[in-house]
């Protein structure tokens, strides 16, 4: 997935159980064995670039990891064999260890030069809700056992259950490519900071948890009292929009 999407959408799952969407069976896709790790920025099993541009692209991403400590390789195929693009450069990913666990510092591109294919993938989802948000949750008396991480595909993909609505809240995923959902449901950013990326003392990072909690359950809340079934498509966005402009945070100097 795209870095930031990994942690932004869908939607408030991660953070608010009241809101998640009800899926169905998942697609099969034939299964493909991940390549062995090359140990090099790029590997070009595809034959689509010259041995000058595949040693230039690999200098460039060795320079970008030294200068940022993001680890970017690309990898070229064949074909997938029928085999999920989504699926395969997220495995790749871990199974390489691209990136540092819990840093979010990973990043996959694979090409597939004949399905005309290609697919960005962050290679280190948490794999599960962050600590602080389940602490907060229980402490509101929100049911926790079902809560996991999960990974926007899915949510999207030929097979899976079509969606009404769909929210990203994390300020870094403005604007970020997503998935087409199936059921052509209707977007909005609710623009919120991610808690995650919070650095503070454990005591800061708690409040900050809860603030991002309050400001979530506002839109919520607000949402949840829309009368969605005598507005038109057209209201009903500007409507979605405007819940953002509208449900500000409390007074950070009261938290």
């Amino acid at each position: 997935m795209h870095r930031l999407c990994w942690k932004s959408v869908l939607l408030l799952a991660w953070l608010f159980p009241v809101f998640t969407a009800m899926m169905g069976p998942q697609a099969q896709a034939q299964r493909l064995d991940v390549i062995p790790p090359s140990g090099q920025a790029v590997t070009d099993l595809g034959g689509m670039l010259s041995s000058g541009e595949e040693q230039t692209l690999a200098q460039t991403l060795r320079f970008y990891a030294d200068s940022t400590s993001t680890q970017i390789v690309i990898v070229t195929l064949p074909d997938l064999g029928g085999a999920d693009i989504a699926t395969y450069a997220t495995e790749l990913g871990q199974q390489w260890g691209v990136g540092q666990q819990g840093q979010d510092n990973g990043v996959v591109i694979l090409v597939s030069r004949e399905d005309r294919a290609v697919f960005i993938a962050g290679s280190h989802p948490s794999g599960h809700p962050h600590p602080m948000a389940i602490e907060l949750l229980k402490e509101m008396s929100h049911n926790v056992s079902e809560l996991r991480s999960k990974s926007w595909h899915e949510f999207s993909g030929p097979d899976a259950a079509p969606l009404d609505f769909v929210f990203t809240v994390c300020d870094n995923a403005r604007g970020e490519s997503c998935p087409v959902w199936p059921g052509q449901p209707l977007t909005a950013h609710w623009s919120v900071e991610d808690p995650a990326a919070f650095e503070g003392s454990e005591a800061s990072q708690r409040q900050f948890f809860r603030r991002i909690y309050i400001e979530l359950e506002r839109r919520i809340e607000i949402f949840v009292n829309l009368r969605i079934e005598s507005l038109d498509a057209t209201t009903l966005r500007q409507e979605l929009e405007r819940i953002d402009q509208t449900s500000s945070a409390p007074n950070r100097e009261a938290e």
